[in-house]
């Protein structure tokens, strides 16, 4: 999309014609949210969610998907406190109970909890051991680089045990120079 600002003004120009449509409050908000406001964006989602009497059963799944929408704005926002504090207040209303499992997760390590954390990853790694995104998040919390390309797990201590976390010249001469193990052929390769 090139002209964001523009997208902004339409929805603002569909939301006033047709204030009670719920994809017009979405819509804005979202637009809000793609042009870096997410400020803006939560404040459309809460104002949004004011109108709402009762939220019907047949509807309950799409507005805790909201809930997560606006959990997930606000942690762009580098608002992950407020974040958390979004699904604990909510966690009788959001249906998707991995995902949330998954945020709360990455909330908590953004937050430098990492004991929780790492209890939740482990709580994930159990449901789902194929998981990358787990085992990346375990990763950080136990300290370890994800990522590394190039580089096996014992090059990554090896070159944290040296102090050289920064310098990329050993990065390149190490994984160039050693021998990576082949699931095929148990044997190392050059």
């Amino acid at each position: 999309m090139h002209d964001i600002p523009g997208f902004v003004d339409t929805r603002y120009r569909l939301l006033q014609l047709r204030s009670n449509n719920r994809n017009n409050w979405i819509a804005f908000a979202i637009a809000h949210h793609l042009d870096g406001n997410h400020e803006l964006c939560v404040q459309i989602l809460s104002a949004y969610e004011s109108t709402l009497d009762e939220i019907p059963a047949s509807e309950a799944y799409e507005h805790s998907e909201l809930l997560s929408y606006k959990a997930l704005v606000l942690a762009e926002g580098e608002q992950a406190g407020a974040a958390l504090a979004l699904l604990d207040k909510e966690q009788d209303k959001l249906k998707d109970k991995l995902g949330t499992l998954h945020m709360r997760a990455q909330l908590l390590l953004q937050l430098q909890r990492t004991a929780e954390a790492e209890e939740l990853y482990h709580k994930l790694l159990s449901l789902n051991p194929d998981d990358y995104r787990v085992h990346e998040g375990l990763q950080l919390c136990l300290g370890i680089e994800p990522h590394t390309e190039g580089q096996t797990w014992q090059q990554q201590q090896q070159k944290a045990a040296a102090g050289g976390a920064n310098d990329v010249s050993t990065t390149t001469t190490t994984s160039s120079s050693s021998s990576v193990w082949s699931p095929h052929s148990g044997k190392k390769r050059r």
